[in-house]
């Protein structure tokens, strides 16, 4: 009984010390110009059923804790070519809170603020700057708000993706940390409202 009192103990201080990285981007401050855009390389899912075909189409097996996603307002958007997906990503806004799993804590969404996450590039397809391209797009769809992201601190090709589109680093926090997070989200999307 020790010997499993002294994992779990182990395991929670693990947790504790998870880190996360993140980033904001104001687009009130800084509106993007997309007149050299190609939104024909896009393509955004509201809802499952055009999920399903997204994953029927590029051969991709479905993931059902994508689809329960679209019941809590989020949105799925993807880049492609003509004969596969290059990058997809995840935007969520409109909603009360956002459920960040891997702390298993949640922060509040206000009017203004949209969270970017779950981001994959094809594995055929990476270091061409699909992921780049594809948090640029993000931008475009959803003007005048408050972007947060996120990233684990050993993701080093994402960060300098983030980083390289324009995003703000925000701080690199824990999960006892969150509160910080919130109090900084909460005071600049006040400011900007």
């Amino acid at each position: 009984m020790r010997k499993f009192f002294e994992k779990m103990r182990v395991f929670a201080y693990i947790r504790l010390k998870r880190e996360m990285n993140f980033y904001y981007y104001n687009n009130f401050d800084n509106p993007e110009n997309f007149s050299e855009f190609n939104k024909d390389d896009f393509e955004v899912v509201d809802n499952a059923s055009d999920y399903l075909r997204f994953v029927d189409k590029y051969k991709i097996p479905p993931v059902s804790d994508y689809i329960k996603r679209f019941n809590h307002n989020a949105r799925f958007a993807f880049s492609h070519n003509d004969e596969c997906y290059l990058s997809q990503g995840w935007i969520m806004g409109k909603s009360n809170s956002f459920k960040i799993d891997y702390f298993k804590c949640k922060i509040p969404i206000y009017d203004n603020l949209v969270v970017l996450f779950g981001f994959y590039t094809n594995e055929n397809e990476r270091r061409k700057g699909h992921h780049k391209k594809l948090l640029t797009f993000f931008k475009f769809l959803s003007p005048n708000s408050f972007y947060l992201i996120y990233t684990a601190p050993t993701n080093i090709g994402a960060h300098k993706a983030i980083i390289n589109v324009g995003y703000n680093f925000l701080g690199v926090y824990r999960r006892y940390e969150m509160w910080k997070v919130r109090r900084k989200i909460r005071k600049i999307c006040r400011s900007i409202s």
